[in-house]
């Protein structure tokens, strides 16, 4: 039949391998809605120069969320039409590649940050002088880009997705560990400077 169906997201699946489709039906495509009047969504704002306010990390999350809604229907829905096979989404998966594109964004923020109360390496040693938070949030910076690589490429090649988890919070661990010793060590060196 000729007939065109819309059918809501939750009521597309209707068991284990079982959709709402009729023998002789497809889906054909997915309509992402825009947010409804009592959705939201929050951006935190930062600014890159004084003429030019982005809200870069708020923008980076909706996309990667976005992204993830998206390859979960459409994984979902090819999944389900292809019935020979079962086909399934590892969020997990997704997950830890998600993060690793957020460590590279937020790695790219951090070094252009100037001192204040919300973002950056926010540590004490960090925050002794201007020199002490450029050169931490900078050494910060590059090392959370360096976790985003590794983060991706654990994404990519570890199939186990716990695995792949655990091993993602271990380079933002090492990352996050390095970043406070590069800190202390130039905060000493400052202080060391100053009395000379």
């Amino acid at each position: 039949h000729d007939e065109i169906r819309i059918v809501p997201a939750e009521k597309f699946f209707t068991g284990v391998k079982k959709t709402c489709l009729a023998y002789d039906e497809i889906a054909t495509h997915i309509v992402i809605p825009p947010l409804e009047e009592d959705e939201c969504a929050a951006y935190i704002k930062f600014a890159t120069r004084k003429a030019m306010d982005l809200a870069i990390v708020g923008v980076a999350a909706a996309v990667v969320f976005t992204v993830l809604q998206a390859f979960i229907l459409v994984g979902a829905i090819t999944g389900a039409a292809k019935e020979a096979q079962m086909q399934t989404v590892d969020l997990s998966r997704i997950s830890v590649l998600a993060m690793g594109v957020l460590f590279i964004v937020l790695g790219n923020i951090m070094p252009k940050t100037r001192p204040n109360s919300v973002v950056g390496l926010r540590l004490s040693w960090s925050q002794y002088n201007d020199n002490t938070w450029r050169r931490a949030n900078l050494f910060g910076g590059i090392a959370l880009i360096i976790a985003g690589i590794l983060t991706l490429f654990t994404g990519a090649l570890i199939q186990n997705s716990l695995i792949a988890l655990l091993i993602m919070m271990g380079w933002l661990l090492i990352a996050v560990i390095a970043s406070v010793i590069y800190a202390r060590k130039v905060y000493l060196e400052e202080k060391a400077a100053e009395k000379a």
